[in-house]
């Protein structure tokens, strides 16, 4: 990578660090924001149904604020993997940043996720237990 694709990828990480941390703060100091949004899920507005999104939101909100049952609740399987998920690419764009050799991301492990993320779809809407705890459930 050139200098000058350097200076354009840490400027463009800072950008997107610069958002989320925006957006973060927003969620821990406005909690209203969360129950205000102009818009409801398309998914589970036309089918019925949650998607593997559906309590992302309110999970970051509750982890922000130290409930992390509660964002475990809202949605387990993206309360787990968005964090790791962060670290892991941070990782990477330092690596690569700084001329290291990759830590080794495979085409499969990509593949892997997606198929994880629909059979936590599929799973989360089935409406007995063990699955019915996997919906997106309010604490307290």
């Amino acid at each position: 990578m050139t200098k000058r694709g350097k200076i354009a990828a840490a400027a463009l990480g800072a950008a997107a660090v610069f958002a989320a941390i925006s957006f973060l703060w927003v969620l821990k100091a406005y909690p209203q924001v969360i129950y205000d949004l102009p818009f409801d899920c398309v998914w589970l507005t036309y089918t019925g149904h949650y998607c593997a999104g559906c309590g992302i939101t309110r999970a970051v909100h509750h982890a922000l604020n130290g409930q992390f049952y509660a964002a475990w609740r809202m949605n387990p399987f993206l309360s787990v993997v968005l964090p790791l998920g962060g670290v892991l690419l941070v990782w990477e764009g330092t690596r690569r940043l700084r001329g290291r050799p990759s830590i080794g991301l495979k085409p499969w492990m990509g593949w892997a996720f997606l198929v994880a993320l629909v059979l936590f779809t599929v799973l989360r809407n089935l409406p007995m237990p063990p699955f019915c705890y996997l919906a997106p459930t309010a604490v307290g």
